[in-house]
């Protein structure tokens, strides 16, 4: 609503390129807060709210190896934007995976670390037994999945 108002009296207040302000306004203005939250987490943040996780190109493959045990095989593409070095726990969080997830999450924490400035592919494999589950799958991948990462009482949910 405070938006909308304001859009309107910037409409008022104009004589001059009216249109043209009020549709310019209505383009750039939701994107301010992307803008500034980009620019702060590439110029300001420290620790884990440096840290960028590119969910798009990031992909779990699972495999059955035999009939208890079930490989899950993550890559992460993950940026830390500070100087400093960081580390900290990923956790796995999707909606629509939840089993397969939250059973990767049973053989986690997994310890990530980061260099400082730098763009890095995390790979993190885990073999766990399925054989107290009554449905297993035998080969399938996941993508655009969530992440939680946490550093000491820091967290951060990370994804789409």
């Amino acid at each position: 609503v405070i938006w909308l108002v304001s859009i309107f009296f910037v409409g008022t207040s104009l004589k001059k390129y009216r249109n043209r302000t009020i549709l310019f306004m209505f383009f750039i203005s939701p994107m301010i807060p992307v803008m500034i939250v980009d620019f702060y987490q590439h110029t300001f943040a420290k620790g884990i709210y440096a840290v960028d996780y590119d969910h798009n190109v990031s992909f779990c493959e699972f495999e059955l190896i035999d009939d208890s045990i079930l490989n899950g095989e993550c890559h992460l593409v993950m940026e830390n934007f500070s100087k400093d070095e960081v580390q900290f726990t990923v956790e796995f969080y999707d909606r629509y995976d939840k089993e397969m997830f939250e059973l990767m999450n049973e053989y986690g924490p997994y310890t990530v670390t980061l260099q400082g400035n730098s763009e890095k592919t995390v790979w993190i494999e885990t073999k766990m037994d399925v054989s107290n589950l009554e449905e297993v799958i035998a080969h399938g991948s996941a993508s655009g999945f969530n992440i939680i990462i946490k550093s000491g009482e820091k967290s951060r949910y990370l994804g789409g």
